[in-house]
């Protein structure tokens, strides 16, 4: 296991605790590259999408604070790590009983939630 020294969420991020990872086709892509040798383990954390609970906010973010579930997707990866920051925009609050979003989060679902936070 990797530590990462510095976990606080910068300018317009959010740092995650895990729950669960949704793994997609892009998290099977990277781990054939990883067992083909073309990627190091230690550069790698699986899972591009995930839910969880907001640990902390950085500045500039709206809409999202600590303690609330949500569901996101990252580009970076870091879902199977057990926590995650993440771009506020690529993250959206689960409302309060709401046990169906975690269980849809796949690439798709993911991308659909992740596009509803923009004005048409």
């Amino acid at each position: 296991m990797v530590q990462k020294p510095d976990l606080t969420p910068g300018l317009g991020e959010v740092l995650i605790k895990n729950t669960a990872v949704g793994i997609s086709r892009l998290d099977s892509i990277t781990r054939k590259q990883l067992l083909k040798g073309a990627l190091s383990k230690d550069e790698i954390i699986l899972g591009y999408e995930g839910v969880g609970t907001v640990m902390e906010v950085g500045k500039d973010v709206s809409g999202i604070k600590a303690s609330d579930k949500v569901a996101y997707f990252s580009p970076s990866a870091c879902a199977c790590a057990s926590h995650c920051v993440v771009n506020h925009i690529n993250v959206v609050a689960i409302p309060d009983g709401d046990l169906i979003a975690p269980v849809q989060m796949t690439g798709n679902s993911s991308l659909a939630i992740w596009m509803s936070r923009w004005p048409k």
